[in-house]
């Protein structure tokens, strides 16, 4: 199988994979399923505006589902973007968390999907747990895999970093995030050990959004402060206001030492320091998905974007900054990741 193909400054291995854009690629259309929600799409009907009492939830979704659903001859498909749904209900300086809302959503979600059992319903980014507890077996949930997702990012900050010390910036405390600095950390520290450092991953801040970008500017000036040098998150905005500290104490040192890995398209090309991306296709899930529709095999588990499965690639990299053999260190860890023997 080939991982990875030449493209731009480094290599590649999958297609940039934004939530709004990925559930759309034509790539993805598959006879006898349709999508009659996107997962933002389904955000926005579970939660009309900021603000909103999520409890509501249900009953929007429902009437989306009675104003699309009505086609003759064809399976339904309706996605919610758990994700979605929290950066339209934790705003910046909101009292409410990640961990009181889940279970609302979640709720609300097996609600609607009880309400319509002929149709799949799949959660994406929610819990591992919802399709147990749904009433009828039409529901799944979609994930990529957080740990995979770790060890793209880790390996290659485990070859870049100088100083041993690296930092991941959270954007709200999800059992998926916790999955991905899991990830992160133990394959940083393999590829450093196997390169002869010792490599530590700093306290890990949350910044309790996705949208703050000035407290994703703190946190990276303190981690910096601390010695980090290679950084990884998955807070969305708040990771934009990491790289733009990281840009600026570059830019004082007069050349660029400290390095961030983007996520979760391939943004190489966005800051001077990114060196590469962690790419998530929720395209791939989502076909995979309607494929289960078809089959008569959809509902009652969790379907997981792998990168066996091509949910989850490497973007490209920075040649400039990533010396050629490290290049090559990352594309064989790459390699043993997708053959099952990495960190083995």
């Amino acid at each position: 199988m080939t991982l990875l193909h030449k493209r731009r400054k480094g290599y590649h291995g999958g297609r940039n994979g934004g939530i709004g854009q990925a559930l759309f690629h034509p790539d993805h259309v598959v006879p006898g399923v349709k999508l009659v929600s996107a997962a933002v799409e389904g955000a926005h009907d579970f939660v009309a505006a900021p603000g909103m009492e999520i409890n509501a939830g249900a009953s929007q979704v429902g009437v989306a589902v009675r104003n699309r659903c009505g086609d003759a001859g064809v399976q339904h498909l309706y996605i919610l973007s758990a994700g979605g749904v929290l950066q339209r209900v934790v705003q910046p300086g909101a009292q409410t968390t990640a961990t009181a809302v889940l279970p609302q959503i979640d709720a609300g979600f097996r609600q609607a999907a009880e309400e319509y059992p002929d149709i799949a319903f799949a959660l994406l980014n929610g819990a591992e747990s919802t399709p147990e507890k749904a009433a009828n077996g039409n529901v799944a949930s979609l994930l990529p895999n957080a740990e995979q997702i770790g060890w793209i990012a880790g390996a290659l900050a485990g070859l870049m970093t100088e100083s041993g010390k690296l930092g991941f910036i959270g954007g709200m405390e999800l059992d998926t995030t916790k999955g991905k600095i899991a990830g992160f950390e133990a394959a940083a520290k393999y590829v450093g050990e196997q390169e002869g450092k010792t490599v530590e991953l700093l306290a890990v801040p949350y910044a309790n959004s996705f949208s703050d970008a000035p407290k994703g500017k703190e946190f990276a000036t303190e981690l910096i402060s601390q010695g980090a040098d290679v950084f990884f998150g998955d807070a969305s905005a708040v990771d934009s206001g990491a790289r733009e500290a990281i840009d600026a104490a570059n830019e004082k040192a007069g050349a660029i030492k400290i390095y961030d890995i983007g996520q979760p398209a391939d943004i190489l090309g966005q800051n001077p320091c990114i060196i590469c991306s962690q790419v998530t296709d929720n395209a791939a899930m989502i076909g995979v998905c309607m494929e289960a529709v078809v089959a008569g095999t959809f509902g009652g588990n969790t379907i997981f974007g792998t990168l066996e499965n091509g949910a989850l690639s490497a973007g490209a990299i920075n040649t400039e900054l990533v010396p050629a053999e490290k290049v090559e260190k990352y594309n064989a860890y790459l390699q043993q990741m997708m053959d099952g023997t990495f960190m083995k």
